[in-house]
């Protein structure tokens, strides 16, 4: 999929998304509706992580409270 340069950087600007991953789902896409569905796929992912990540640093937390 061909995009301007103008809308990679903006794409690339987003937080939380890196330039390495952009390029691949642009590559990876021929329509723009495609690449719209794998960037809220990828946020869903990237939400789940740091959620996830959250409630591991909770129990570490915790367990240093209780030794």
């Amino acid at each position: 999929m061909n995009i301007s340069e103008n809308e990679y950087n903006d794409l690339t600007a987003v937080e939380g998304i890196h330039q390495d991953d952009v390029a691949q789902l642009i590559d990876q896409n021929d329509t723009f509706e495609g690449l719209v569905s794998d960037l809220k796929d990828y946020f869903k992912l990237d939400d789940a992580y740091y959620a996830e990540r959250a409630a591991l640093k909770a129990m570490v937390e915790e367990a240093k409270g209780k030794a």
